[in-house]
């Protein structure tokens, strides 16, 4: 069952905690409602990205007028003045993601930790022989292929991917062989 933010700020003052941890908190939205509990509760972040702070606006928004754009601004305004100074410490996923959450919101780098995303034991090396079977008999890819992995969005480049790969089989006879195989995950899909 989903409740309000006021009815779980009731559960958390009324549990006694010391830490609350908000493990959700992607792209700049800082989870407001919990900023306003006691300051002796300490709370930690976990920020899946920011990518939208460092790219050009073009890379990241379908309009220069997008709704979303205003969004994450008035999110990040957020962030700068009620947020920042409330968070005890904020996860991310990478040591750029740390750089560029501390330089775009002036926060001290020893507030944020980076810890990297688990990899589960099902990824593991396969037997080249019976990796390539599969892939021939699942997806009838037989040659050398590149692979390239990522949601579908702008930011992610897959236009450039593709023009690069383009580019890497005109440069020479022994890359014409090589197919680009890309795998990409629609959002909300």
């Amino acid at each position: 069952m989903l409740m309000g933010h006021c009815q779980l700020g009731r559960k958390i003052i009324d549990a006694e905690l010391d830490v609350l941890h908000i493990p959700h908190c992607g792209r700049s939205a800082p989870p407001i409602a919990f900023s306003y509990l006691s300051k002796r509760i300490k709370l930690v972040v976990t920020n899946h990205g920011m990518a939208h702070l460092a790219l050009p606006a073009n890379r990241v928004y379908t309009h220069p007028l997008s709704p979303t754009r205003f969004i994450d601004y008035k999110e990040f305004l957020k962030w700068g003045f009620v947020f920042k100074d409330r968070v005890h410490l904020i996860v991310t996923v990478s040591k750029s993601e740390k750089q560029l959450i501390s330089r775009s919101l002036s926060i001290t780098p020893d507030k944020i930790r980076v810890i990297y995303h688990g990899i589960d034991e099902e990824f593991r090396p396969l037997d080249r022989e019976d990796a390539r079977e599969e892939l021939s008999r699942k997806y009838g890819i037989s040659s050398p292929f590149i692979l390239h992995v990522s949601s579908y969005q702008l930011k992610k480049n897959v236009h450039r991917v593709i023009a690069a790969f383009k580019k890497l089989r005109e440069c020479g006879d022994e890359f014409k062989r090589y197919k680009l195989v890309i795998v990409v995950t629609i959002l909300g899909k």
